[in-house]
């Protein structure tokens, strides 16, 4: 199995995290199957409860990861947030450039979690939560990373694999 930073988790894989985190895991409750990466690059996860499998897209969808953030209380800054910055080739006052999202509570290791994403508030917000519950690498199934793998590639018009 793979280890996956969470800061680089992005779609399948990171909608595969949040299910994970959210306890929607046979190996966590067993009235849910495990949640799985189809060949189209999509998570989807199951309970006993459902006749099949749903999607499950919280990295995408603000009806699956919304309450995710409400809940969890994550704040989000946009990228024409102001920070300082020290040093570089523009110190002082200016925007951050990337969408940030902070928890407001200790999470695994202790400490606040923080995620960002350059141009996606919903990603930076799911990283942020799975790094809270999870921690700031996680061990991945290689059919996840093989189906969001695939997905990556049909997106930019290559060939599946």
């Amino acid at each position: 199995m793979p280890t996956i930073k969470t800061e680089d988790l992005t779609g399948a894989a990171l909608d595969w995290a949040v299910a994970v985190a959210e306890g929607k895991d046979h190996s966590t409750d067993k009235d849910w199957g495990n949640a799985l990466v189809n060949d189209l690059g999509r998570c989807s996860i199951a309970h006993r409860n459902w006749n099949g499998a749903k999607y499950f897209e919280p990295s995408k969808n603000w009806g699956h990861g919304g309450p995710i953030v409400e809940r969890e209380n994550i704040g989000l800054l946009p990228p024409t947030h102001r920070v300082h910055r020290n040093g570089g080739n523009s110190p002082g006052w200016g925007p951050s450039g990337i969408w940030s999202a902070t928890t407001w509570h200790a999470g695994v290791n202790g400490k606040r979690s923080v995620a960002w994403h350059e141009t996606d508030p919903l990603i930076a917000a799911m990283r942020c939560y799975v790094e809270s519950k999870l921690g700031e690498s996680i061990d991945v199934p290689q059919h996840v990373v093989d189906g969001a793998q695939r997905a990556a590639q049909a997106a930019q018009g290559g060939e599946h694999g």
